[in-house]
């Protein structure tokens, strides 16, 4: 459920500045495993210099950075918390830095040229002026008061060609990990391309802002899935209000990741009329842990980068309790995995009595589509209008890839599948 991320941490330093000639910024990919990384440098006022490392693919700018060495002629980037080292020899009047990066025994080439990083086209990204209306709202949350900030989004033609009492609106849900409302990575805003796109067939909808994010006001301490339940919660009652007063026809919930999770809590209490989930697990977030270790490993020996050997012996490793173990050293005393690893969505399912549409791609390796999927099939009560649904070749994020790998998200152009946003407007419409 949290974005794959290799963390490059480098500590930072400042050393005098040399008489080379280095430019403010270079950037460049890390050969094989083609990780764009930029590496900035500052001039302070006392003459001394910093160093900071930015990962676009990996969310993480900002990073400082260690710098051990530098000549006219060569600079040394030590990472004493990763056990890894750049060196690289400065060329082309410091237009260029050559040289190679290792980590824990590895190495991979590094050449970093000077100037930003090419951003990848996101063609699916909507560009105003938009053909139909949106509206900024605000509600103050019943959990603590803060006050929470989203858009909504009239479908074309609403109040000419489509009557408001018959148009569906649909709240979305973001995955884990505190987003905006476009639920924005890597340059890619899933929510912000539904919306256009459910727009253009007749369907409102409505994304916000997480707690403590951009607009909207909130503190994090303590966030559970259950916290953000409850905020989901108070934009459907708004919805709600909004239907009351013949603004609106049915009002759905669509959750992509932990947000789908949420959308089986919501409608298991009868919040919603009809519910999307985009890769929404259905069984305890212990279990998805495991799932998740297995699926990449599974997708590794499919991409070729382990052997069938090796990958046997990984699985063989894997259990309950040594995944817990890892998970719990990697977030520490975190309440929203405590609870995540608890929390069991059966029940919640169980109750549901509307309509579930259920997506998963078959190299999700986040949320396993054929497990997840299957125990959606046995936990929800037969509704004649259920479609549970597994896409050939998309990922966690329903693009379409080769691997499924996490380290893909960034690089490929598609923002979601044609065919999911298809099938979701057509799904809804046929309600």
């Amino acid at each position: 459920m949290k974005r794959y991320v290799i963390l490059m941490c480098i500590l930072m330093s400042a050393l005098a500045a040399s008489a080379q000639n280095l430019q403010a910024k270079y950037s460049g990919k890390l050969d094989v495993v083609e990780l764009p990384l930029v590496c900035r440098f500052v001039n302070n006022d006392d003459g001394t210099r910093k160093c900071f490392l930015d990962s676009p693919n990996q969310g993480a700018s900002d990073i400082p950075a260690v710098i051990s060495r530098l000549t006219a002629d060569s600079i040394i980037i030590d990472m004493p918390v990763l056990g890894a080292k750049y060196k690289a020899a400065i060329q082309d009047d410091g237009n260029t830095l050559t040289g190679i990066f290792t980590q824990r025994g590895q190495s991979l080439g590094l050449t970093l040229h000077a100037g930003d990083l090419v951003k990848p086209a996101r063609p699916q990204n909507p560009k105003e002026p938009y053909p139909y209306q949106t509206k900024e709202l605000s509600w103050m949350s019943n959990y603590d008061s803060a006050w929470l900030s989203g858009t909504l989004t009239y479908p074309f033609g609403y109040g000419f060609t489509l009557k408001p009492a018959k148009v569906p609106v649909v709240l979305m849900v973001s995955g884990s990990g505190q987003e905006n409302r476009d639920e924005e990575l890597f340059d890619h805003k899933p929510f912000l391309v539904l919306a256009d796109y459910l727009a253009k067939r007749g369907i409102a909808s409505l994304r916000y802002d997480d707690r403590g994010v951009f607009k909207s006001q909130g503190s994090l301490k303590d966030n559970t899935t259950e916290v953000n339940a409850r905020d989901a919660e108070g934009w459907l009652d708004c919805l709600r209000e909004m239907q009351k007063r013949g603004e609106f026809g049915s009002v759905g919930i669509l959750g992509h990741s932990e947000g789908g999770l949420i959308s089986f809590i919501l409608a298991g209490e009868g919040k919603v009329d009809f519910v999307v989930s985009m890769a929404g697990p259905a069984t305890d977030g212990t279990t998805v842990s495991v799932d998740q270790v297995l699926g990449l490993i599974r997708l590794n020996e499919e991409a070729g980068l382990i052997s069938y050997e090796a990958a046997e012996q990984q699985r063989r490793q894997v259990n309950k309790e040594t995944v817990l173990a890892q998970v719990r050293t990697q977030f520490g005393n975190n309440s929203w995995m405590e609870y995540f690893l608890q929390f069991d969505p059966a029940p919640s399912i169980r109750k549901i009595t509307c309509p579930v549409m259920a997506l998963n791609g078959m190299k999700d390796y986040q949320v396993d589509a054929k497990h997840n999927l299957g125990l959606l099939r046995e936990l929800l009560p037969p509704n004649d209008r259920h479609l549970i649904k597994e896409y050939y070749g998309l990922n966690h994020l329903f693009q379409p890839c080769k691997t499924g790998l996490a380290n893909e998200y960034s690089v490929i152009e598609t923002t979601i599948s044609p065919d999911v946003l298809k099938d979701i407007a057509d799904w809804i419409l046929s309600l």
